[in-house]
């Protein structure tokens, strides 16, 4: 298969706009706003649609690192590698924050004027089970970092993705997406097993991957990337049950935002698009899995102190939302260049030994 370049930067300012897009909604449920302000929030930043983004753009660029000639277990070992030391050091650091703030600050200042979302958040101090279980990406790790619920999501996806790649080459992929469809349509109704039904958004990515060339004359013009993002931003709102705060694993809005997330990185991935070259949504991109993974700490600690302000509650969500954002940026840009980055080198030195 022909790609455009072998690095497409479009690719990587998506992920950083829906991370963005993630801290910007979570900034504005944190107080308990007006019904119209979260009802605006919904409609403009859609949080859950960010997140499938997130599934179906790891399969599509995760197949294409797994694109080679040959995929045998020693090439499927290595990816396994890279991706422990891609996910892990960051996400440590996150939980090494969040323990900072849970111990030094969470409990000894008050949070005021906060949502029914919110509360169901840092309840106690973690137990030294709980701490383990989020270091290590155990099931349900949220009890430090609440936005790495889908980072297991993410390992499980990464774990699965050499029998996508394996499956699509022979043909077979369409067939495990359907297999994939029906598991993930019975978790659903099942709380212990629900994470499984956000494994078809990384078959979906890697389907829109193994069939890029086929799709490109369909997907190479405007309208189309228009009508995918419409149905990626506003399904969800077609129906109350599905609102954020109802019901945020539902199988069917995230089925349908996978597919339309599909198109829509198969629209960039075939025409070059001017904005999404744009050099600081690019860097955002780079260090979008560092902001992704704390900012719910920094939005929590600059909450209890923004929450004391003398204004309107939504004008108080607007200024964390922007504080969020803005302090965020700077740690996350830091965390990308001294964890980040050389966790990946580590890896693909530890990679180069087992050849």
């Amino acid at each position: 298969m022909k790609v455009r370049h072998a690095h497409i930067p479009e690719l990587q300012s998506i992920r950083g706009i829906a991370a963005a897009v993630v801290l910007l909604h979570h900034s504005s449920f944190l107080f308990a706003t007006t019904p119209h302000f979260r009802l605006w929030s919904e409609v403009v930043l859609n949080a859950h649609a960010a997140v499938m983004l997130f599934f179906v753009l790891s399969g599509y660029v995760l197949s294409r690192s797994l694109s080679g000639p040959q995929l045998d277990l020693k090439r499927i070992g290595e990816f396994y590698v890279a991706r422990a030391f891609r996910i892990y050091p960051a996400l440590w650091l996150a939980c090494a924050i969040g323990l900072t703030y849970l111990a030094f600050l969470h409990f000894k200042i008050p949070t005021l004027h906060f949502s029914n979302w919110y509360v169901s958040f840092f309840q106690s101090f973690p137990s030294p089970d709980k701490i383990l279980v989020n270091f290590t990406l155990g099931k349900e790790p949220a009890a430090i970092v609440p936005p790495s619920w889908s980072i297991f999501v993410e390992m499980i996806g990464s774990l699965a993705l050499p029998a996508f790649v394996i499956a699509n080459r022979e043909k077979l992929g369409i067939w495990l997406f359907v297999l994939l469809v029906g598991l993930a349509a019975i978790a659903s109704s099942n709380p212990k097993i629900g994470y499984l039904i956000y494994l078809p958004s990384f078959s979906i990515g890697a389907l829109a991957f193994r069939y890029h060339d086929r799709l490109k004359p369909y997907f190479a013009n405007l309208p189309v990337l228009i009508l995918c993002l419409v149905v990626v931003q506003f399904f969800r709102l077609l129906s109350p049950d599905w609102r954020f705060e109802q019901k945020y694993v539902a199988f069917p809005p995230a089925l349908v935002e996978s597919i339309f997330a599909a198109g829509v990185v198969l629209c960039v991935a075939v025409r070059p698009v001017a904005f999404l070259r744009n050099p600081f949504l690019v860097w955002l991109g780079d260090i979008s899995y560092s902001l992704y993974l704390i900012h719910f700490i920094l939005m929590s600690a600059l909450a209890k102190f923004i929450g004391t302000l003398q204004a309107p509650v939504d004008v108080l969500a607007v200024a964390l939302m922007l504080a969020t954002f803005a302090a965020s940026i700077p740690l996350a840009w830091l965390a990308y260049s001294f964890i980040e980055k050389p966790g990946i080198a580590l890896g693909k030195k530890l990679i180069g030994t087992m050849k």
